[in-house]
């Protein structure tokens, strides 16, 4: 008799999972306060899709942020378990970071660079700018860099 599967999975099935740590228009009672609080969740939630990918019940995991730091404690997580460089893939949006955008390719990690488009597109950039409106200077840099 097969074994029952783990708590939460389903059997017979391997997703695709895409993981974005973004900042979204939530209320403060379901979005989770704080950057640190942020990124520990998302760490902890990307070493687990890296553990179900390993034991074969994730099929694709993809990591979408701009977080460097983060990037490099989950590459850290994978390489510790022996998982190839393509155990995941980082997706950023164009434009920002295209240098380590590049290098992540060129280091062999699947890279995707993202274009907001449509009709959401407007508004979600209005919101980054809201909340932070060094974001325009930071989006400029990156795009106009000679490294870029």
């Amino acid at each position: 008799m097969p074994a029952e599967p783990a708590e939460g999975v389903v059997a017979g099935f391997s997703p695709s999972i895409r993981l974005v740590k973004g900042a979204y228009r939530e209320p403060k009672t379901v979005a989770m306060p704080g950057r640190s609080a942020i990124s520990d969740n998302f760490l902890r939630l990307s070493r687990r899709m890296l553990e179900e990918r390993r034991r074969g019940r994730v099929r694709r995991i993809a990591v979408a942020t701009h977080d460097v730091e983060l990037i490099a404690k989950i590459e850290s997580f994978a390489r510790e378990r022996g998982m190839p460089k393509d155990a995941f893939e980082v997706h950023m949006l164009f434009g920002i970071r295209q240098a380590d955008q590049f290098r992540y390719a060129e280091e062999g990690t699947p890279t995707r660079s993202l274009i907001a488009y449509g009709p959401a597109w407007y508004p979600w950039y209005m919101r980054r700018l809201a909340e932070k409106p060094s974001n325009v200077w930071y989006v400029a840099r990156n795009v106009f860099s000679p490294s870029n």
